[in-house]
């Protein structure tokens, strides 16, 4: 029983120590990042939004990753250079959907900031 609490808490840890910073993008609005999932926290209307952008395979066509971006119900698939926008339109979707004008106000930074936080998780294969 000892061994499987200590096998919790250690789990709880890796958890916890994975979580980037909360990043105060204006009053009220935050962002936090883990790895290539962010969560917007409107605390005004004490709403948020999760993301979650993933490598969905490749485009043959094209000869581009694809990426994935969830945000809520809200899916979309894209290339690369389709990323930032793709992000920016879900986060909008998604906010008008559980009803934050603060996030709302917020897409373009939003966006930009996860944009960042993607490209630095995946490094230079994104």
């Amino acid at each position: 029983m000892k061994r499987i609490l200590i096998m919790i808490l250690a789990a709880l840890g890796v958890l916890v120590s994975s979580a980037q910073e909360k990043i105060k993008v204006s009053d009220g609005l935050y962002i936090v990042s883990y790895g290539n999932v962010a969560v917007i926290e409107d605390d005004v209307n004490q709403r948020s939004i999760s993301i979650t952008i993933s490598q969905d395979g490749i485009d043959k066509s094209r000869r581009e990753k694809m990426y994935k971006v969830v945000c809520g119900k809200w899916t979309k698939r894209v290339v690369k250079d389709g990323l930032k926008a793709a992000i920016a339109a879900g986060i909008a979707a998604s906010a008008s959907s559980v009803g934050t004008s603060l996030i709302a106000s917020g897409v373009a930074t939003l966006a930009s900031y996860i944009y960042d936080d993607v490209c630095e998780y995946y490094g230079s294969n994104l």
